[in-house]
């Protein structure tokens, strides 16, 4: 790993390990590689290659628990005796066995060939060499500071020179000078250090030396040379081979210092996502318990309150002087009001809790409407405002959708407006096409400060934070409405300019029902005459309740049912006779509805358009959940409880498109 220093900056480049690299800063060579180290004061070198990360010193530190040394030291910096002697004493063992079973054979050879004192001589000195070797081999097969085989080699290498000095003062052979030129290499290879391989090598050389002196002369001459030339081979190949070991022993040094940071650091890291998790939990179950507690609060208080409000109600009835009127229109008024927060209170609690549910079905558009109209054109009159309420939609439209939330975030939004609206008036417009209900609520009061505008969304946040602001509120009802619109799948969004009033946009998924499922018995017969007179529907639910109640209500409008109890058997009862609609419960067990539909349009492939039409009866309606059913094969989506009249509908489009599919296939 490289570190230099740039403008505050270290520049970090890959660990290869092995070879050779420099140090560039801004593109320059500045050098060898520098080194990292702990504040224990060991260094490893390392190497480079050209990709580079900025980071500051003082990251590398805190995080990696790294620090930067200077880079004249690296170049002298050692390896730390502890790593040397664990990286040499398998090297060194493997000399001393090699050694030992060479010194047991020749032991064993020497009553062969020798006698006397000769023998005496060699073969104790012999076994001497192979006890040492072989003693050394198994105490070197624990750890041990790097002294001692320093002083293991040395004994060893002293006992092969006394062996082959011996052998040549008791019997001197000019050919076997070569063992001390043996000698030096073996020495200068299998040494643990550098001081012990050029001490055991000069010893051979020397001892080489000697011993010519005592051969013909034109062996001394001999010898002198491949003497000479053994003592640089031996001294070269000593130096290169030490150098390569400390360079991989640093090399892996640094490559395990760096695994431990690493280590630390994934530990801390899965700490710290521990911790966070442990917080979330316990924020979750603290919300939980908030938003419970503040939902059983707020009945227990709205129960007597709306007692008060009875009461009041009540008491205007009666004959009442007109100051006792007023003051009873004010007690209403502020109860009214303290309801309205406990309301809100309630509703932010349930949204929090994940209680808020959404119950579509069938209302009429038009009807709605007026309802809104004679409210809050009552409230706009006494303010002396404008009130205006359009509706583009035809007589008995109807749409399928929770009115119950849909009135709530409208009329949130008509009275935030009526309530900062000193002037002009209020405009709301209900529209929408076949998919979709759309409204706009517009006023003509003081708008919104640019710099709230990006929070008005927000819980218990309010247009006007001043303390001389002229409405008062919780800021819970914008907060309210956003999170009403997005439970029921659609968006909200607004326009606001300081002085000039505020627009609110809002669109919902609320599909026009046609005026078959909207005419009660007539949309009855006319759904079933277009599916014809008798036509067969295959009913696949779990639940024996569920079940009758389908086969009940389609049967009274002249439908054929037959029911299945999972998606096992619909799919073997579609496989034997064919139906005109299948109506399919999503969660099942054994085979579910999403499983038993990919079957049966996989039986289906290649006609698909003749196949019957699978419509989805669930509980699970959800936007991504009904994209799924889709995805799987299924033809269309009725949602749990059935409303018979939206059901008729759902079956006679799904019935529709398939012959459109059909006939286009011809």
């Amino acid at each position: 790993m490289v570190v230099g220093i740039d403008d505050g900056q270290i520049r970090i480049e890959d660990f290869l390990g092995r070879g050779h690299g420099a140090l560039r800063v801004n593109g320059r060579r500045i050098g060898r590689p520098a080194a990292i180290g702990r504040s224990s004061g060991r260094t490893w070198k390392g190497f480079v290659r050209t990709r580079r990360i900025n980071v500051h010193p003082t990251t590398l530190e805190r995080r990696h628990g790294l620090r930067i040394l200077n880079l004249a030291r690296t170049r002298t910096a050692e390896v730390a005796p502890e790593a040397l002697a664990q990286a040499q004493t398998p090297v060194l063992r493997g000399y001393l066995l090699a050694a030992g079973l060479y010194y047991v054979i020749v032991s064993l050879s020497h009553p062969f060939f020798e006698e006397g004192v000769a023998l005496a001589v060699l073969a104790g000195l012999s076994l001497l060499a192979a006890g040492c070797a072989l003693g050394l081999w198994w105490r070197f097969g624990a750890p041990v500071r790097l002294v001692y085989l320093e002083l293991g080699a040395l004994a060893m290498n002293g006992l092969f020179m006394a062996n082959v000095v011996a052998y040549q003062l008791l019997h001197f052979e000019a050919l076997k000078l070569i063992y001390f030129v043996l000698m030096a290499l073996v020495f200068a290879t299998s040494a643990p250090t550098r001081r012990v391989a050029y001490v055991s090598t000069a010893a051979a050389i020397i001892g080489l030396v000697l011993m010519a002196g005592e051969a013909p002369e034109p062996v001394i001459s001999h010898y002198g040379y491949v003497g000479l030339a053994s003592m640089f081979a031996a001294i070269g190949m000593s130096t290169l081979m030490r150098g390569a070991v400390q360079r991989e022993i640093r090399a892996r040094l640094a490559s395990e210092e760096l695994n431990e940071a690493l280590r630390r650091e994934l530990d801390r890291n899965r700490a710290l996502t521990r911790e966070a998790q442990e917080l979330a939990i316990a924020a979750h179950a603290a919300d939980r318990a908030k938003g419970e507690f503040l939902a059983t609060m707020s009945h227990e208080i709205r129960t007597p309150l709306n007692g008060v409000l009875g009461m009041i109600q009540i008491m205007q009835r009666d004959r009442l002087s007109e100051p006792q009127r007023e003051r009873l229109g004010v007690a209403r008024q502020a109860a009214t009001d303290l309801l309205d927060i406990l309301n809100a209170v309630l509703d932010i609690s349930k949204i929090e809790s994940g209680q808020m549910t959404v119950s579509p079905a069938p209302f009429e558009t038009r009807r709605f409407a007026e309802t809104l109209r004679r409210l809050y054109g009552q409230i706009a009159a006494e303010k002396g405002l404008r009130f205006e309420l359009a509706v583009d939609a035809a007589e008995g439209e109807r749409r399928f959708g929770d009115e119950v939330r849909l009135r709530q975030v409208i009329s949130n939004l008509i009275a935030n407006a009526l309530k900062f609206t000193t002037s002009g008036g209020v405009s709301v417009h209900i529209d929408g096409d076949h998919e979709t209900l759309t409204f706009f609520v517009a006023d003509t009061g003081p708008g919104i400060p640019t710099d709230r505008q990006t929070h008005v969304f927000e819980r218990f946040v309010q247009a006007d934070g001043s303390n001389t602001r002229r409405a008062g509120g919780t800021g819970l009802g914008l907060a309210i409405c956003r999170e009403l619109v997005l439970l029921m799948g659609g968006a909200i969004r607004f326009e606001s300019e300081p002085g000039r009033g505020t627009r609110f946009d809002v669109t919902l998924p609320m599909p026009r029902l046609s005026q078959a499922a909207a005419g009660g018995g007539a949309g009855r017969t006319a759904a079933a005459a277009a599916l014809a007179p008798g036509s067969r529907v295959l009913i696949v639910d779990d639940g024996p309740a569920n079940r009758v109640v389908l086969q009940a209500l389609l049967e009274d409008a002249g439908f054929d049912c037959t029911c299945a109890a999972d998606g096992q058997e619909a799919v073997e009862m579609s496989a034997i006779a064919p139906f005109d609609v299948i109506l399919m419960d999503v969660h099942m067990p054994g085979l579910d509805g999403l499983e038993a539909t990919r079957r049966i349009r996989a039986r289906e492939a290649g006609q698909a358009a003749r196949g019957a039409p699978v419509v989805a009866v669930t509980a699970s309606v959800l936007a991504h959940e009904k994209e799924r059913y889709l995805a799987c094969g299924f033809d269309a989506v009725v949602p749990k409880p059935v409303e018979l009249e939206v059901l008729l509908e759902v079956m006679a489009e799904a019935c529709a498109r398939r012959r459109s599919r059909l006939r286009a296939s011809a």
